[in-house]
């Protein structure tokens, strides 16, 4: 119950932590938030006390699902785009700028909050998404790799149709379909 005696602005961490997901860091909630990261630690460290939040090397998480779902419930479905985009964001800031996508969950983090941003930030989901397609790829995840094409596609939309991008795309997803084995989805993809 402590977390909600929290000021509207201390709160705001925790709300943000509960839309990054299951890892929390002091520097990410301070760099989506423009909170100082020592008044962001003190937040987490409090709420640690309150047992809302458990001290996991090198960050914190919720100490329960239903902590973080209480948070997510409470966040106004028309803030929870802007709080995507501000954790994806301070997520390719400490990714080095998009270079280093595995220290922070990989690309498909990214792409993830990137792409429940909405429209303000089509283009860097639909980046992200490409990237978390050669990172699934990589790793012979090629299932994943063709959800991750299938998002960017659906991100482009018709207004990009004749797109270099998206004419890419449409030959990327039947090679990962057939990849992945799955020859009903290669010849949907080609249709």
């Amino acid at each position: 119950t402590e977390i909600y005696t929290l000021s509207l602005h201390d709160a705001l961490p925790i709300s943000v932590a509960a839309i990054a997901g299951a890892d929390i860091s002091a520097q990410l909630l301070a760099l989506a938030t423009d909170t100082d990261v020592s008044r962001v630690g003190e937040l987490l460290d409090e709420a640690a006390r309150a047992r809302v939040l458990v001290t996991e090397a090198p960050g914190w998480r919720f100490a329960h699902d239903l902590y973080r779902e209480t948070a997510l419930a409470l966040i106004p479905a028309v803030a929870k785009p802007a709080l995507h985009a501000a954790v994806g964001r301070a997520l390719h800031v400490l990714s080095g700028g998009g270079i280093d996508t595995a220290a922070v969950g990989g690309a498909a983090r990214l792409a993830a909050h990137f792409v429940a941003a909405g429209t303000a930030t089509k283009q860097e989901a639909v980046h992200y998404s490409l990237v978390a397609a050669a990172e699934a790829t990589a790793r012979l995840g090629h299932d994943d790799a063709a959800g991750h094409y299938t998002t960017a596609l659906g991100l482009l939309g018709d207004a990009d149709r004749d797109s270099q991008p998206r004419v890419q795309l449409l030959v990327a997803l039947p090679r990962a379909w057939h990849r992945a084995g799955n020859a009903q989805a290669t010849r949907g993809s080609y249709l």
